[in-house]
């Protein structure tokens, strides 16, 4: 589940049969390390992006500048990069927030 969009999918990368995975989804442990490990990978993921936001910023600004590129399409390039790293900051905050709900709710239990 960490490299496929599928439940199927996953079981066959697993080799598993899909009623043994989904046994192994129905498996409180299992799933909380799934979500950890779905947590890291896309942690990962927004610590890349991140990463490369200078160079990705310095593209734009290029682009921007560029006499050759059209103002629709240096416009168009702006708002991608704004829309793109806006989703990724989002979707990193609402996991943080999620996991300290999960994380409250297991001390009251």
């Amino acid at each position: 589940m960490l490299s496929t969009s599928s439940v199927k999918a996953a079981a066959a990368k697993a080799g598993l049969s899909r009623r043994t995975f989904t046994r192994y989804l129905s498996n409180p442990d299992f799933r909380a390390e799934l979500r950890k490990r779905q947590a890291d990978v896309l942690a990962a993921t927004v610590s890349a992006l991140a990463g490369k936001s200078g160079e990705a910023l310095e593209t734009l600004f290029e682009v921007m500048k560029d006499g050759t590129a059209t103002h629709a399409d240096r416009r168009q390039a702006a708002v991608s990069w704004l829309e793109y790293a806006r989703r990724f900051v989002e979707t990193d905050q609402i996991l943080e927030r999620l996991e300290a709900l999960e994380n409250e709710i297991e001390t009251r239990n």
